[in-house]
């Protein structure tokens, strides 16, 4: 799979497929927010762990909306030339994990997220990926 042929979107992976390679593919241009989904992750704490990772301004909400409008706004994510870098987002749910039973209504909630996200981005200048396992 060449990442560098997608100009946004979600790619989904399967277990077999190697993140790292993946992302051995993006250059120093993209900010990368990755994070492991254990069985007892919660809609907040994904939430809390992409901001954490794309440096989320202290401000920053822990819902849905304030997920969507976060990563659509993304105007303190530069690099030092002030030039906007790109953003993939993984989330990396191995096979084993189960959610709650409450959780996976969340799962695919944040997912819709980054598709909107994803979709919002694409005719613009800056890339978004979200990498889902």
């Amino acid at each position: 799979m060449d990442l560098r042929s997608l100009a946004g979107g979600v790619v989904w992976i399967d277990a077999a497929t190697d993140v790292d390679t993946l992302l051995g593919e993006l250059d120093d241009g993209w900010a990368i927010a990755r994070h492991p989904v254990t069985g007892d992750a919660s809609k907040e704490s994904i939430i809390s762990a992409i901001g954490a990772s794309l440096n989320f301004p202290e401000w920053a909400g822990t819902n849905l909306d304030a997920l969507y409008d976060l990563l659509t706004d993304l105007e303190w994510l530069t690099d030092e030339s002030g030039t906007a870098r790109n953003v993939a987002v993984v989330l990396d749910r191995a096979s084993s994990v189960e959610l709650a039973a409450s959780e996976p209504a969340d799962w695919s909630k944040i997912v819709y997220v980054l598709l909107d996200a994803a979709a919002w981005w694409q005719p613009k200048e800056r890339n978004f990926l979200a990498i889902l396992r």
